[in-house]
């Protein structure tokens, strides 16, 4: 019989050993699970879960923390405020989008430690294609119009980093299309596309 990981247990194996969630052969009667055997269950996540429990908030607050400080008094905004600000909406919106992830996957029992780097580098994801967004934004705007509104460059990064799967499978899309080539390089390892957390 191998020997299951607290984090690999069943639903009703969890109940019996945590007290947490409903058990279907409990009575009624049954105590809930006292406050420190439920803090408990928390010091046994794996590592990886405890250091993103604690990360991804982090990055999130401090990039909130940055967006009013860095906000521009007047719509006539510097383009490199402007950007810095899509930049940190990029960080905030994967920030938020990777402790969604983080908390279905650990909610549903199910959480990979090998996609610890996926969650630690989404927040630098999501800030470059804030950034990437807000530039080709900018671009077009900006050769039309003076002044260019922060608050449309910050939405744009924001939502950027908040659905950057579909950020990145569209610029994708874009570029196949204007670089399209005859023989296309397939890759031995390539990862298929069903693999985001």
């Amino acid at each position: 019989m191998v020997k299951k990981k607290k984090w690999e247990l069943s639903a009703a194996e969890d109940v019996a050993t945590t007290g947490f969630g409903p058990d279907p052969g409990a009575s009624a009667a049954a105590e809930p699970a006292s406050p420190a055997a439920q803090a408990s269950s928390l010091r046994d996540a794996p590592a990886e879960v405890r250091l993103l429990a604690v990360f991804l908030p982090l990055v999130c607050f401090a990039a909130l923390i940055a967006l009013p400080s860095l906000w521009p008094a007047s719509q006539d905004a510097g383009a490199s405020r402007v950007l810095t600000l899509a930049l940190l909406a990029g960080v905030v919106g994967s920030s938020i989008h990777a402790l969604q992830s983080l908390a279905a996957f650990v909610g549903n029992r199910c959480f990979e430690p090998s996609w610890t780097l996926w969650y630690l580098f989404r927040p630098l994801v999501g800030g470059a294609l804030g950034l990437v967004t807000a530039l080709v934004l900018y671009a077009g705007l900006a050769s039309g119009a003076g002044n260019v509104n922060p608050y449309g460059l910050t939405a744009a990064g924001g939502l950027a980093g908040l659905f950057s799967k579909q950020a990145v499978d569209k610029l994708e899309e874009v570029f196949d299309t204007i670089f399209r080539r005859k023989d296309p390089v397939e890759y031995r390892d390539r990862l298929d596309g069903d693999a985001n957390p």
